[in-house]
């Protein structure tokens, strides 16, 4: 007996009650974020990569998030890992669409950008060399007007690098990482007093006056800010400065000890006109971070110059990381698998049907090699499965 089989869990949420049909199809049509990248993660394997070069390979040795992460060895130029992606659906085309992934270690010799029919379609971003801590790095393109544009993900070599870590490829809408909307504020600080610093030395500033800090994370003391839980978060800090008689003062932030590599996130504030003037300063940044890391506001100045600086406002957003953005409606993770398969044989009893190609798995929870979805979380979940038997009737079957 020969059979094809697609299998579709719909969704994965609580419910007070019974499970209704309208919730089903409320997800189904609702507008939410979907990472199309179909292994995102390596948290079961490293299919639905391609490696040619054989640069990647699975590792359970301090992920980046989740069980595993993909270590990337590139020994020579043009080597390449390019993580595959199911075609953007219809109501894509047209738009504009992001590509992001963390990288950990140093990333000097890697470059990072996105492809639709094999041709680059975003601008290309050099890697950095970020140490132990996690870069996010990302980037916008056009999301295309085919259905089969074949989008991907590609992380190129361009010599003999490093080893760096990778974990949480996303490929969709542009609004699916870093919305504005599903951004939770996690800390609102202030410095009215000034802070004197008098040395070239890098000076941690200090907000001493916290309205908002989620889990006592920001030390008002010490100015560290320790990380809860892994996630994005966007930066901004304002102020003022004074007594910068000559020189430039430097305020920006940093990670771990490292200055967060984003474009603003650190200002150089040019000497007064005049001691008695006050010179203001914004910055802002965007740092992917997991939990534990430390986020400090740093000044220095380039002379060995007495200035003062005050902090008008130092604020933190959090948002979700991207897999806590896919198929999220309201406040409940929506697990979603699609899998499919082309076993042959008969069935004898209760058989384990094995789907080994997944479509999509946004929460990593199927076991393609064995069959077996785990439960992310507790809740009612729907099934739908159909099968087409040689020689029988098509069947279809949901519970």
């Amino acid at each position: 007996m020969v059979y094809k089989i697609l299998l579709a869990l719909l969704t994965t949420t609580i419910f007070a009650g019974p499970l209704r049909t309208n919730n089903a199809q409320q997800f189904l049509n609702s507008n939410v974020a979907r990472n199309y990248i179909i292994n995102s993660g390596a948290e079961n394997n490293i299919l639905n990569i391609t490696n040619a070069a054989a640069i990647a390979t699975r590792t359970t040795t301090g992920p980046l998030e989740g069980v595993a992460s993909f270590s990337i060895d590139g020994t020579a130029d043009t080597e390449k890992v390019i993580f595959l992606a199911s075609d953007f659906q219809q109501g894509l085309m047209g738009q504009s669409c992001e590509w992001s992934i963390n990288i950990t270690g140093d990333a000097t010799l890697y470059k990072m950008y996105s492809t639709l029919a094999g041709v680059t379609v975003s601008s290309v971003v050099t890697g950095i060399n970020s140490g132990s801590s996690t870069q996010r790095y990302s980037g916008i393109f056009p999301c295309g007007n085919s259905l089969t544009d074949d989008p991907a993900l590609v992380v190129e070599a361009t010599g003999n690098g490093a080893v760096i870590k990778g974990d949480s490829a996303y490929l969709g809408q542009t609004v699916s990482v870093g919305s504005a909307a599903q951004a939770t504020a996690v800390l609102s600080a202030s410095r009215f007093a000034t802070q004197t610093i008098s040395t070239t030395t890098a000076t941690v500033l200090v907000a001493t006056s916290a309205g908002i800090n989620s889990g006592g994370a920001y030390n008002t003391s010490t100015g560290v800010y320790t990380v809860g839980s892994a996630g994005r978060l966007t930066l901004t800090a304002g102020g003022r400065a004074n007594n910068i008689e000559t020189g430039t003062l430097s305020i920006g932030f940093r990670l771990d000890g490292v200055a967060i590599p984003d474009s603003g996130s650190w200002v150089d504030v040019p000497s007064a006109s005049n001691t008695s003037s006050d010179v203001p300063y914004t910055i802002t940044g965007t740092v992917d971070v997991l939990a534990g890391q430390q986020i400090t506001l740093i000044a220095a100045s380039s002379l060995d110059t007495s200035y003062t600086v005050d902090i008008t406002n130092f604020t933190m957003r959090r948002f979700p990381t991207a897999s806590e953005l896919v198929y999220k409606i309201g406040t409940t993770l929506q697990a979603s698998v699609e899998a499919y398969g082309t076993p042959t044989g008969g069935i004898d009893g209760a058989t384990t049907t094995i789907w080994g190609t997944e479509q999509r798995d946004v929460t990593n929870s199927y076991n393609h090699l064995t069959g077996v979805f785990t439960a992310p979380i507790s809740g009612d979940y729907c099934f739908t499965a159909g099968a087409t038997l040689v020689g029988q009737r098509q069947l279809t079957k949901s519970f």
